[in-house]
């Protein structure tokens, strides 16, 4: 089958949408489907990490201002109207026969789909906030608490819900290494390796605060510190400036496609609440989370609530927080691990092989 996936990222749309539809894609490739990106071509955005990941994309150019000193709007955040990006999406597969258009960009809603219908058989959506109305298939939100309840009346009464982590779109590098990261924690009592990732943009500049911090704690002198950015990171420069005058043992990582093995050798990550919380899940990494988005607090709250990470919302509520984790590593790994496998590429390829 031929598929199409329609999602950006940007600095202001952060890494995460496109990584996860990276994640599907390889899923639905090693089944022998045709995949195919379409893209907006955003300041930041990830089509060179597609093209290397083997996949055709299909670039299209902004029709709005996109600079990060204006007000933010959908318009901003989608590069123009959903009237024009339906209009440029049709001509890039009008000529194309696509079983299955893929959806995942909080900009567009049922007014984009119902354009997009008459030229596609199906309409797959990855979404997280429930926030808007929906003309789709399937939908797909991969966030712990996620219910029927907060999509009833916003998509069509046939639309097949996947609720979960259990849907969690995570590369199979993840599956792969969560035997042998389960069996690490077991035996670890005091953090000497920390992963710091706020996603790979961090236009806050979370990032530099976290290695500050963490270099003013004395226990830690000497540990060693993974860090990992996107090379378009705004802030790459001044990260590693910081990071030499560490007394930590601070190395970067940029673009890495090492990222399960990372989380593997690491006991402890210091992360954002979006879509790498899942990862994290599925190694059964002990997390404190930083929200740094607003679509971030209710997967916060969900996991905290779970027992699986430790929230902070400010750089200053580290150190108490860093405390709070040591003591509680193992049941912190336990709990989290329970929340996901890594399986969900898998489990919605397959869903989405046989739903023809």
């Amino acid at each position: 089958m031929k598929f199409a996936i329609r999602t950006d990222a940007s600095s202001l749309i952060g890494s995460g949408h496109v990584m996860r539809c990276l994640s599907l894609a390889d899923a639905l490739s090693h089944l022998g489907n045709d995949v195919i990106f379409i893209c907006k071509a955003h300041k930041s955005n990830l089509i060179n990490r597609i093209i290397d990941s083997g996949y055709q994309v299909i670039s299209l150019a902004l029709s709005a201002k996109n600079d990060i000193a204006s007000p933010l709007t959908l318009e901003k955040l989608l590069g123009g109207t959903q009237q024009d990006d339906a209009q440029k999406t049709i001509a890039a597969v009008k000529s194309i026969k696509v079983e299955w258009m893929i959806v995942d960009h909080y900009a567009l809603d049922k007014y984009w789909h119902k354009k997009i219908r008459q030229y596609v058989k199906r309409i797959f959506v990855i979404d997280d906030l429930g926030n808007r109305k929906y003309d789709c298939d399937i939908l797909l939100d991969q966030n712990l608490g996620s219910t029927n309840e907060k999509y009833q009346g916003i998509v069509p009464n046939d639309c097949k819900l996947l609720l979960g982590p259990k849907y969690a779109l995570l590369r199979p590098d993840f599956s792969k290494w969560r035997d042998k990261s389960l069996k690490k924690r077991k035996h670890v009592k005091i953090p000497k390796n920390i992963l710091v990732s706020l996603g790979g943009v961090d236009l806050q500049n979370v990032t530099i605060d976290i290695i500050k911090e963490l270099s003013r704690i004395p226990f830690l002198a000497n540990k060693i510190v993974n860090v990992v950015l996107g090379s378009q990171s705004p802030h790459i420069n001044s990260v590693k400036s910081v990071a030499e005058s560490s007394c930590l043992e601070v190395c970067i990582h940029t673009d890495t496609k090492h990222m399960a093995e990372l989380m593997s050798l690491a006991d402890l990550a210091i992360g954002a609440s979006g879509s790498s919380s899942w990862e994290r899940c599925a190694l059964g990494l002990p997390s404190i989370n930083f929200v740094i988005a607003d679509n971030q607090l209710d997967i916060a709250l969900a996991l905290e609530k779970a027992g699986a990470i430790i929230t902070v919302h400010s750089i200053n509520d580290l150190s108490f927080a860093l405390n709070t984790a040591i003591k509680n590593l193992k049941s912190m790994s336990f709990k989290s691990s329970l929340i996901c496998d890594g399986f969900g590429s898998y489990h919605v390829s397959n869903f989405l092989n046989m739903s023809q």
